[in-house]
């Protein structure tokens, strides 16, 4: 064995969620031991040289943990050891005597989890091993992506925007609306709003870029379509033609109902600041008129 111990998981919750359960005390004290051990007074000053200390109970036991905060890039690696405190102060008896270094990358399914446990010898690893670092620190890698998918999930409902109607054309007719070009122009957007196209592919892998135009403005749009699940799911990005700001994510499902289509449209906004900002000029009644007009087009007052 050498001086490093290594753990690599893929993680599903997003990145940029990972790094905050790492550096935000709120959220470390509950994933970060094994349970039913758990951490209380947690201090993490956020900047090389910053406070990472905090209380585990093991078992009845209360021990003071106390460490510094060695690097940290936003989303992305996250450094500290037990080997020095604040301010990188030495430390004359330290803990277990390791740094660790948790890097992150995106990956199709969340984030790839990489720990890297740094020793002075490859005994003090092996003893770190023995203790149960490998075991252990996979416990805590698990329930790290428990709770931080658990809490996306309850962020992204935050950010959601739900549209409903129910049509009495077939699901066929409905996607037809939406996916055939000569069609989803003529509807699309609220009333007294017309679509001019500048270029459209409405299939999987195509985008849709268009200007919105009415009431003496114009609003650029460019729609890229993610998956096409024929007659039932529309998924797309949704942004204002350029790469400045984070897309809007739109989904589209269509339920057969009574005899009809029951369409669904969830909109999930990159921030509940953006969602709020939309409601603030009445987009879910806007949308509802969007509904109107496809009802329209698809021969229903």
């Amino acid at each position: 064995m050498n001086e490093n111990l290594i753990l690599h998981r893929v993680l599903k919750a997003p990145r940029a969620l990972i790094y905050e359960c790492w550096t935000n005390p709120e959220h470390m004290a509950h994933w970060f031991m094994p349970k039913p051990h758990h951490l209380t007074d947690i201090t993490i000053n956020l900047r090389p040289g910053g406070k990472f200390e905090s209380t585990m109970h093991v078992d009845g036991n209360v021990i003071p943990s106390r460490g510094c905060v060695l690097d940290a890039v936003k989303d992305t690696k996250f450094a500290w050891t037990d080997m020095m405190t604040e301010d990188f102060q030495p430390v004359a008896t330290p803990g277990l005597g390791f740094t660790a270094t948790i890097e992150l990358s995106d990956h199709p399914d969340g984030t790839v989890y990489h720990v890297t446990a740094r020793h002075k010898t490859a005994e003090e690893a092996a003893k770190h091993d023995e203790m149960g670092f490998t075991h252990g620190w996979g416990i805590v890698a698990d329930q790290l992506g428990a709770y931080a998918a658990a809490l996306d999930a309850t962020r992204k409902t935050e950010r959601q925007m739900i549209l409903t109607r129910h049509f009495r054309a077939s699901p066929e007719q409905v996607w037809k609306a939406w996916t055939d070009p000569a069609v989803l122009p003529r509807w699309f957007g609220p009333e007294g709003i017309k679509c001019v196209t500048k270029e459209i592919d409405l299939r999987e892998g195509g985008v849709w870029r268009f200007d919105m135009i009415g009431h003496g403005k114009v609003w650029h749009n460019r729609h890229r379509f993610t998956l096409h699940v024929p007659h039932e799911r529309i998924e797309f990005l949704m942004d204002d033609d350029s790469d400045a700001a984070p897309p809007f994510e739109v989904v589209v499902t269509m339920t057969p109902e009574e005899g009809g289509t029951r369409l669904t449209q969830v909109m999930t906004f990159p921030s509940v600041e953006k969602k709020k900002e939309a409601e603030g000029y009445d987009a879910v009644e806007l949308g509802y008129t969007t509904l109107a007009k496809l009802a329209a087009e698809l021969g229903e007052r």
